[in-house]
């Protein structure tokens, strides 16, 4: 299924979008498709939040070319806000 050909699993919320013929086409590229728990309004606060201070504080200030850049950019990142926190 495109870039989704090294995923194990994939996540998702329980809108009609994702109806069952969704469902089936991740099934067959050998995907387990996971719907989110109900009324989880907060299940990705601590992800959207590293996402914007991820943008605001690295990515606004350099200008990448390429996913080797980014990749290690954010590697770098990732190091940093974990020994900030």
């Amino acid at each position: 299924m495109g870039y989704l050909h090294a995923c194990r699993y994939g996540l998702h919320d329980r809108d009609t979008k994702f109806c069952a013929s969704f469902r089936s086409a991740l099934a067959s590229s050998g995907i387990k498709a996971i719907p989110l728990p109900a009324r989880s309004p907060n299940l990705n606060a601590f992800a959207e939040r590293w996402v914007r201070s991820v943008k605001q504080e690295c990515l606004s200030k350099v200008i990448l070319f390429g996913e080797g850049p980014l990749s290690r950019v954010l590697t770098e990142y990732s190091r940093y806000y974990k020994g900030a926190a």
